[in-house]
Protein backbone atom coordinates (compact mmCIF):
# COMPACT_ATOMS: atom_id res chain seq x y z
CA UNK A 1 0.00 0.00 0.00
CA UNK A 2 2.78 2.44 0.59
CA UNK A 3 4.68 1.47 -2.77
CA UNK A 4 1.34 2.66 -4.47
CA UNK A 5 1.12 5.83 -2.29
CA UNK A 6 4.47 6.63 -3.39
CA UNK A 7 4.20 5.91 -6.58
CA UNK A 8 1.19 7.52 -7.10
CA UNK A 9 2.94 10.89 -5.59
CA UNK A 10 5.84 11.04 -7.85
CA UNK A 11 2.93 10.19 -11.04
CA UNK A 12 1.43 13.19 -9.92
CA UNK A 13 3.78 15.01 -9.96
CA UNK A 14 5.28 14.35 -13.32
CA UNK A 15 2.05 14.41 -14.84
CA UNK A 16 1.73 18.02 -13.40
CA UNK A 17 5.09 19.30 -15.11
CA UNK A 18 3.59 17.54 -18.13
CA UNK A 19 6.13 14.76 -18.54
CA UNK A 20 3.74 11.59 -19.75
CA UNK A 21 2.15 9.02 -17.33
CA UNK A 22 4.82 6.40 -16.23
CA UNK A 23 2.33 4.63 -13.83
CA UNK A 24 3.32 0.61 -13.70
CA UNK A 25 1.31 -1.55 -13.17
CA UNK A 26 3.01 -3.13 -9.61
CA UNK A 27 7.16 -2.63 -9.41
CA UNK A 28 8.94 -0.79 -6.59
CA UNK A 29 10.40 1.04 -9.51
CA UNK A 30 9.09 3.92 -11.48
CA UNK A 31 10.51 4.30 -14.86
CA UNK A 32 10.13 8.33 -16.06
CA UNK A 33 10.14 9.31 -19.69
CA UNK A 34 12.57 12.49 -19.30
CA UNK A 35 11.85 15.40 -20.88
CA UNK A 36 12.37 16.60 -24.97
CA UNK A 37 15.56 16.90 -26.17
CA UNK A 38 16.91 16.07 -22.57
CA UNK A 39 18.79 12.84 -22.46
CA UNK A 40 18.78 10.13 -19.35
CA UNK A 41 22.36 11.25 -17.63
CA UNK A 42 21.11 15.20 -17.99
CA UNK A 43 17.63 14.91 -16.37
CA UNK A 44 19.20 12.76 -13.69
CA UNK A 45 21.78 15.71 -13.34
CA UNK A 46 18.87 17.78 -13.06
CA UNK A 47 17.09 16.00 -10.47
CA UNK A 48 20.51 16.25 -8.32
CA UNK A 49 20.90 20.36 -8.74
CA UNK A 50 20.81 21.48 -5.03
CA UNK A 51 16.91 23.72 -5.77
CA UNK A 52 15.74 19.77 -6.58
CA UNK A 53 18.14 17.10 -4.57
CA UNK A 54 16.03 13.87 -6.18
CA UNK A 55 18.03 11.00 -6.71
CA UNK A 56 17.33 8.77 -9.76
CA UNK A 57 19.28 6.28 -11.85
CA UNK A 58 19.53 7.06 -15.66
CA UNK A 59 17.90 4.66 -17.67
CA UNK A 60 21.14 4.37 -20.16
CA UNK A 61 23.46 3.39 -17.21
CA UNK A 62 21.12 0.22 -16.17
CA UNK A 63 20.38 -0.74 -19.43
CA UNK A 64 22.48 -2.73 -22.04
CA UNK A 65 22.40 -1.87 -25.94
CA UNK A 66 20.67 -4.14 -28.18
CA UNK A 67 21.94 -5.53 -31.44
CA UNK A 68 21.23 -2.68 -33.40
CA UNK A 69 23.26 -0.18 -31.04
CA UNK A 70 20.37 1.12 -29.38
CA UNK A 71 20.12 1.56 -25.25
CA UNK A 72 16.31 1.39 -24.87
CA UNK A 73 16.78 2.58 -21.16
CA UNK A 74 17.63 6.01 -22.94
CA UNK A 75 15.18 8.82 -22.83
CA UNK A 76 14.44 7.16 -19.09
CA UNK A 77 15.19 7.68 -15.29
CA UNK A 78 13.73 4.79 -12.82
CA UNK A 79 13.56 5.93 -9.90
CA UNK A 80 13.48 3.56 -6.61
CA UNK A 81 10.06 3.63 -4.62
CA UNK A 82 12.37 3.36 -0.92
CA UNK A 83 12.59 6.21 0.56
CA UNK A 84 9.29 7.13 2.78
CA UNK A 85 5.94 8.41 2.18
CA UNK A 86 7.19 11.35 3.67
CA UNK A 87 10.65 11.67 1.92
CA UNK A 88 8.58 11.00 -1.32
CA UNK A 89 6.24 13.50 -0.87
CA UNK A 90 9.09 16.12 -0.29
CA UNK A 91 10.50 14.97 -3.56
CA UNK A 92 7.38 15.10 -5.37
CA UNK A 93 7.29 18.82 -4.27
CA UNK A 94 10.12 19.65 -5.23
CA UNK A 95 10.00 18.62 -8.96
CA UNK A 96 6.58 20.11 -9.47
CA UNK A 97 7.56 23.90 -7.73
CA UNK A 98 10.96 23.81 -9.51
CA UNK A 99 10.45 21.78 -13.01
CA UNK A 100 7.48 23.55 -14.16
CA UNK A 101 9.78 26.45 -13.98
CA UNK A 102 12.44 24.83 -16.52
CA UNK A 103 10.29 22.75 -18.62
Amino acid sequence: AEYKIKRDLLVKAFKRIKLPDCTPEATIYLWQKVPQGMTSVGFAQRLLSPDIAVVTTPGAWISDKTENGLNPGEGYVRFALVPSVKDTREAARRIKKILRKVL
